[in-house]
């Protein structure tokens, strides 16, 4: 069950990282990069995500 706090820190985590996925889908041509970065956003979201029991 999702918790109002721990809701909104997920929400806190997501809006630091979107930043970067759109920048990532911005510039295309370093799609390497962006992988790059898509995957850890993935890993901080799967360990915030297991912290907070989501």
């Amino acid at each position: 069950m999702i918790h109002v706090p721990q809701l909104s820190k997920l929400q806190e985590i997501v809006s630091i990282i979107n930043p970067y996925i759109v920048l990532g889908k911005q510039k295309k041509k370093n799609l390497s990069q962006s992988i790059g970065a898509s995957n850890i956003c993935m890993q901080y979201l799967d360990a915030a995500s297991r912290r907070f029991s989501l």
